[in-house]
């Protein structure tokens, strides 16, 4: 009665958050709290409801394996705990960075003035070609059955890559003007190729960024809206995810079932031979921040990367695992509370395209690859490198070509 008390809390508490927190008079906004609370329930609770309700001869072999219900209840008060630590940042920064309070700096008005089509679509053009040539040269490895080798991952990662790119350039643009803009369709033929390969949460994750902008932004979604492009989306990511392993189309359902099962086989393996550490010291997220670093600059960084010893044979690393590696309970608690807090300071800036752009595309990555993916790749890459600095690198070269421009076409004094 305890678990399964525990296991209807741990759904109940994101949902009803993320509900209040989303829907007013029948209109949804999709933002960090409603991508975060999706994320949470998917990949935390659903494995766990998965375990408890279906028979071990319909599961995953490797998940029914080490499934056992001796370790869930300590599993969920930690998960509860933590959601609540989110629910805590998320109202402090809810108080600490409102629109009122940020108003009262001072904002410039060429800093947030409309980024030029011309300079952006160099970048979108230059980004794109280089992405082709991308796919020339690996051609080989990226139209082989999907694997999880080396090879063929550094090749969809460097293509993923590219197209995370002209997707920052498509959201700088509308970010200033909220408008159809031609430096979608790059981005289009990127995202229609990664679905080919097989890269379909990547692209689930743009279609929720695309949503989260439309609905802060634009409109709000109705109900029926939301409830349409779900169902939508179930079947057409399941689809893709079926035929990736060969499997037939009517087996979609139940693929997209299987992702956070099979997601999980390193959380159950982790809760049934390791234990739970109160506090850790992010030693392994701090040495991931070295892929950060130029080979070419530095080509010993490799030596400086840290990897917890965990198993996940399949690819996928749980988040729990990782947040236990790198913080324990207590520290992913703390780490909770900041994301939310964070995420609500940059939201309060969102008169800037540069902000905007960064809230919009952390909030995308929080349904599935903050929750899949190893830090190296969640943290590091999609969320610093990618949402960060890249789209601030941008914007400077922007500004940087606006004042030489400018200067090279004032006339002399």
């Amino acid at each position: 009665m305890t678990d399964w008390l525990l296991l209807t809390l741990a759904f109940l508490v994101p949902a009803t958050y993320a509900c209040a927190h989303s829907i007013d008079h029948g209109q949804i906004r999709i933002d960090h709290v409603t991508l975060f609370s999706l994320g949470f329930i998917f990949y935390w609770v659903t494995p766990m409801v998965a375990g408890f309700l279906i028979d071990a001869n319909d599961m995953p072999t490797t998940f029914a394996m080490f499934f056992d219900t001796h370790w869930t209840r300590p599993y969920l008060v930690a998960i509860i705990a933590i959601y609540f630590a989110f629910i805590a940042g998320d109202r402090f920064g809810g108080w600490a960075f409102s629109h009122r309070r940020i108003r009262k700096q001072v904002w410039t008005q060429g800093r947030n003035r409309a980024l030029p089509l011309q300079i952006l679509a160099l970048f979108s053009g230059a980004a794109f070609l280089v992405f082709v040539v991308e796919i020339l040269v690996h051609r080989v490895e990226l139209f082989a059955p999907y694997t999880t080798d080396m090879g063929g991952q550094i090749s969809r990662g460097n293509v993923t890559a590219w197209v995370v790119l002209l997707g920052s350039l498509v959201f700088l643009r509308i970010s200033s003007h909220p408008r159809f803009t031609v430096l979608i369709l790059p981005f289009a033929v990127g995202a229609l190729f990664l679905m080919l390969i097989g890269s379909r949460l990547y692209v689930a994750s743009f279609v929720l960024m695309f949503a989260a902008f439309r609905s802060l932004y634009i409109v709000p979604f109705s109900k029926k809206q939301v409830a349409l492009a779900g169902l939508l989306m179930v079947a057409l990511f399941g689809t893709v995810g079926a035929l990736r392993v060969n499997s037939s189309i009517m087996d979609a359902g139940f693929n997209v079932l299987l992702e956070p099962l099979l997601t999980s086989v390193s959380l159950v393996y982790f809760l049934r031979y390791d234990h739970l550490a109160w506090l850790a010291a992010p030693k392994y997220l701090i040495s991931d921040f070295c892929n950060l670093l130029p080979s070419a600059i530095f080509p010993g960084k490799a030596a400086l990367i840290r990897a917890p010893d965990v198993f996940s044979p399949l690819g996928a690393l749980h988040s729990f695992v990782s947040f236990n590696f790198n913080f324990g309970l207590i520290g992913t608690a703390v780490f909770m509370f900041l994301l939310p807090a964070s995420l609500r300071w940059i939201k309060a800036r969102d008169k800037s395209p540069l902000y905007r752009t960064m809230y919009v595309m952390l909030s995308g990555w929080l349904a599935f690859t903050f929750f899949r993916d190893g830090f190296s790749i969640s943290i590091v890459k999609d969320m610093v490198q990618h949402s960060i600095l890249l789209p601030t690198a941008i914007v400077a070269f922007v500004k940087l070509i606006e004042i030489a421009t400018r200067n090279v076409l004032a006339p002399d004094a």
